[in-house]
């Protein structure tokens, strides 16, 4: 009887464990993703790879991450084909009219069209879609970012 309590319990925990890690997951689904920018970017084509950028300056998240992501997102993506960038930012830190003015830039802090009112940001991120699918999302933060940033170049030149 003992024993059976305790495999519930256990049970119990596994559950509630698994439920709260896929609340606070970042999922994306490939054709909510393309439908959104769609919507967001309705006179420029999406082709079948292309590459998201969702810039989040949190409270919580790297600052210095977050300065090296958008020096990045100005420098490689602001003009690229198939790359989009999605922000969230009030531009309290620093100043983001240069993304804010690109046409391949969405600000979506007020709206909220992509991710619900709640969400809490605590990091930067690319999503990067092959063939239509998923590859890929990297979150931008202290221990990767040296490494993502290079890899992230690789991709968006292979784009078309």
């Amino acid at each position: 009887m003992k024993k059976n309590l305790f495999i519930r319990c256990f049970q119990l925990i596994i559950l509630i464990s698994c439920l709260f890690l896929m609340a606070n997951t970042t999922d994306y689904e490939p054709k909510t993703l393309r439908k959104f920018l769609q919507e967001c970017f309705p006179n420029q084509k999406i082709g079948k790879d292309y590459c998201v950028f969702v810039f989040a300056d949190s409270q919580t998240g790297c600052p210095t991450c977050n300065r090296k992501f958008y020096e990045f997102l100005e420098m490689h993506v602001k003009s690229k084909p198939n790359c989009f960038i999605i922000m969230y930012s009030a531009g309290t830190l620093y100043d983001i009219s240069g993304l804010l003015s690109a046409k391949n830039t969405y600000n979506d802090r007020k709206t909220r069209k992509f991710f619900p009112k709640g969400h809490k940001f605590e990091h930067s991120e690319a999503i990067i879609v092959t063939n239509n699918k998923i590859e890929k999302i990297i979150q931008i933060e202290p221990k990767t970012i040296h490494t993502s940033l290079p890899y992230l170049t690789e991709k968006i030149n292979a784009l078309k």
